[in-house]
């Protein structure tokens, strides 16, 4: 800890070490109760939305690439790459706009749909997974909190420019990344962060989370 605090800021330093050194046997019972309905509540949504116009979009441009089938798309029969999964995953999750609210709307919608692929192809435990959801949340909750009005009053939408930098979070956390990296892949999340609040109503609202859980995929 003592290298990372000399070769980091100090607020960048804290925060990877919360990451890479959060245990779950630390989380109060009332925690983990909370993230594993979040994900009973993310999963029935993704299923009901699995078959709308905007999933079904992203799903056909998914098949038609062809990637290399080694995760699972819920509600689907369609494998493809971890990163598509969680681009179809995320887009189905907010495809009816009944997704589990968290500060600022929907600031989590991205996290659970990047995790389950990237889940599938580490073989991650269910305990991991919990884990991982939690600090995604974490993040997503400190982000909104430095910019409240991120929605309300910046335009944008908390579930794509959040939603990237918590989904990073998570997927570091999940894949192990070392503390040190954990700064340049929130770094790299936050670069690809988009959403519009002007795309409120269209099907390109869904997107924002999908591309949000891919592109933090991506950064980890």
């Amino acid at each position: 800890m003592a290298k990372l605090e000399s070769e980091l800021p100090a607020k960048s330093a804290r925060v990877a070490a919360f990451i890479s050194g959060f245990d779950l046997r630390n989380a109060p019972a009332q925690v983990i109760d909370v993230a594993e309905t979040a994900f009973i509540d993310t999963i029935g949504v993704m299923l009901a939305g699995s078959y709308e116009p905007a999933a079904k979009i992203v799903c056909d441009m998914i098949a038609a690439e062809g990637a290399g089938p080694v995760a699972s798309i819920v509600g689907r029969g369609l494998r493809t790459s971890a990163q598509n999964a969680a681009l179809a995953n995320g887009t189905a999750t907010q495809a009816l706009d009944f997704d589990l609210s968290f500060m600022s709307g929907q600031s989590a919608a991205a996290v659970i749909p990047a995790l389950l692929p990237l889940a599938e192809t580490v073989n991650a435990s269910a305990r991991d997974l919990i884990s991982a959801f939690i600090v995604g949340g974490e993040i997503a909750a400190r982000v909104v909190r430095s910019f409240p009005t991120l929605s309300s009053e910046g335009g944008w939408h908390g579930a794509g420019i959040v939603g990237a930098i918590a989904a990073a979070a998570a997927c570091a956390k999940l894949t192990n990344a070392p503390a040190e990296s954990i700064p340049a892949i929130l770094g790299i999340g936050a670069s690809m962060a988009s959403g519009l609040g002007e795309n409120f109503g269209t099907m390109t609202k869904p997107l924002h989370p999908g591309m949000a859980a891919r592109n933090g995929m991506m950064a980890a």
